[in-house]
């Protein structure tokens, strides 16, 4: 399933692997078409390439009941813990806490209720078929 890469904007390889608005209407038909095609593989929920496409066409985005930080977190290699991989909501954050020296039970317990995102991006897209697993690993491959 195609996923979009989040390069900063001074990575040397941004303009060669970055994907732009100009590419959404060609992916949205191009999702379609594997949607559609009837062949035997496993997709993702039917919303993700819709939220694929809203990413590359806009810097950020709503998203309502976001699971980040209730259900999934972000853990960056010095540590530090986020809500998580959107770099918009990275920037937003006041404080990041770590899993330096802490427990995991008293880090993720807490966790509250799903919430409203502004935050949404290309950084954070790739995280809904993760969330779906459950029912990508017991659900028939198509035949």
């Amino acid at each position: 399933m195609p996923q979009p890469i989040a390069l900063d904007l001074g990575h040397a390889l941004h303009t060669q692997l970055s994907l732009t608005g100009g590419d959404a209407d060609p992916m949205s038909e191009a999702f379609t078409q594997l949607y559609c095609s009837g062949m035997p593989v496993r997709l993702p929920d039917p919303s993700y390439p819709g939220r694929v496409v809203d990413s590359i066409a806009h810097e950020s985005g709503f998203v309502s009941g976001c699971f980040g930080g209730t259900n999934l977190f972000f853990i960056e290699p010095d540590g530090s813990l986020y809500d998580c991989p959107s770099s918009l909501k990275i920037a937003a954050t006041a404080t990041s806490r770590t899993i330096r020296g802490a427990d995991a039970h008293t880090l993720f317990a807490a966790a509250g209720p799903c919430t409203d995102c502004a935050l949404f991006s290309r950084d954070c897209v790739n995280m809904w078929p993760l969330m779906g697993f459950d029912r990508f690993l017991t659900e028939q491959v198509p035949t």
